[in-house]
């Protein structure tokens, strides 16, 4: 057993004290806690270690402000402002974005897992979302999936054409964009199979690259395409007008996103600049989102749309 098996996790950390091959070995004082932290030591290669080696917050001088930034950053507060109002460096709060990120994806799939218990959504729907990276010059698509119940299963990003209204300029400094968006939303349902059962209900706009991508990756499932209607003024682009809107968990899921994800608001400047960043802000959200969402059913006693 080496250092790296011993002080993987704390399963890991429980088995070596059980069998031996792991000891304690004193304590040390954290910098804000009152109590010490256990320190331990592998008797095979000689190499020591305490239970902080096992958190993302390994090596983090300002473990208090975690809570905090998840909070703004989920209150579509921009970093730069997280960073004025936290009072750290902009460059602290880049950091975290990515370390949240990581964490938070991590969580969702355990939260999923326990939520699902082996089963698969019977009812999802799924749209894409447009935003940019850095300049309206550079768009890029967000194909997201859905359940009835609004919890989101997956996301992706990826690079699309620009608006005919930009074509030339973009060509001009950035040559011709691929264009992404099928491949991207193929790669997403597939990733998603183990979620999803293949003879689900799917719901969609009338978009022409829907049903043939569909039909690739789930042949069994019944997919039904709906016109896509106009939005709402005061929907962020997303909610549709009308009464009845057979599309409502999508349209509402991805308003939600613009509403509170800083990044994707309509007319601001709080663009992304780089698209890794993009997808750890949302891990953030979804993982928030579905944890709400599941609270919110288990309370009121829904079931889930389950096969």
């Amino acid at each position: 057993m080496n250092q790296q098996n011993c002080c993987g996790s704390k399963s890991a950390l429980k088995l070596g004290l059980k069998s031996g091959h792991v000891i304690k070995k004193g304590t040390f004082p954290r910098k804000g806690r009152k109590r010490r932290v256990p320190r331990y030591q592998c008797k095979v290669c000689g190499r020591g270690f305490s239970l902080a080696t096992l958190l993302w917050t390994y090596y983090q001088k300002k473990r208090h402000i975690n809570t905090t930034v998840r909070r703004l950053l989920l209150s579509n507060m921009s970093l730069s402002r997280t960073a004025a109002l936290v009072g750290v460096n902009l460059k602290t709060i880049e950091l975290r974005v990515q370390q949240l990120g990581a964490v938070c994806q991590e969580k969702n799939r355990e939260t999923l897992e326990k939520a699902f218990n082996g089963k698969c959504a019977t009812h999802v729907q799924f749209d894409e979302a447009e935003t940019f990276e850095k300049t309206k010059l550079l768009p890029l698509s967000l194909p997201v999936v859905v359940t009835n119940q609004r919890i989101i299963l997956g996301f992706d990003v990826c690079s699309m054409p620009p608006h005919p209204v930009y074509k030339d300029r973009s060509e001009a400094k950035y040559g011709v964009l691929p264009d992404d968006r099928i491949k991207s939303l193929r790669k997403l349902l597939v990733s998603l199979k183990s979620w999803i059962s293949e003879f689900a209900e799917i719901k969609s706009d009338e978009c022409p690259r829907y049903p043939w991508t569909v039909k690739k990756v789930f042949p069994g499932a019944q997919h039904k395409t709906f016109y896509a209607r106009r939005a709402k003024p005061h929907g962020l682009g997303e909610l549709k007008v009308g009464a009845f809107d057979p599309l409502f968990a999508i349209n509402h899921t991805l308003a939600k996103l613009r509403a509170n994800v800083s990044r994707l608001n309509r007319r601001t400047w709080n663009t992304t600049k780089r698209r890794d960043r993009l997808m750890s802000h949302l891990w953030i959200f979804i993982e928030s989102h579905n944890r709400y969402i599941l609270r919110g059913l288990r309370r009121e006693g829904i079931p889930l749309a389950l096969a």
